[in-house]
């Protein structure tokens, strides 16, 4: 009786899985939209700025790369590169 008990236990620990693989696919995928995201903004706003002949806030792509990440439920351990947002 000991010995199923052990046994059920033992198959019942941990993750289902694949789901680790699911959730890592996800998350790199949230993170390709959110640089996509942040990459149209961060044209749009510029394109504004030279329109009206003047110059981006300092800090501005920083506050639209926290933006998107906050839209799209990225942590902000994960990073978001402002050279790969700016090409």
């Amino acid at each position: 009786m000991n010995k199923t008990f052990e046994v059920e236990t033992l198959n019942s620990i941990g993750w289902p899985k694949g789901t680790t693989d699911c959730s890592t696919r996800e998350l790199l995928e949230k993170v390709e939209q959110a640089t996509q995201e942040a990459f149209n903004k961060f044209k749009e706003v510029k394109s504004e700025a030279k329109k009206s002949k003047h110059r981006l806030e300092k800090g501005s792509l920083q506050k639209i790369i926290d933006s998107t990440k906050e839209k799209f439920c990225i942590l902000y351990d994960m990073i978001i590169s402002a050279n790969t947002v700016r090409q």
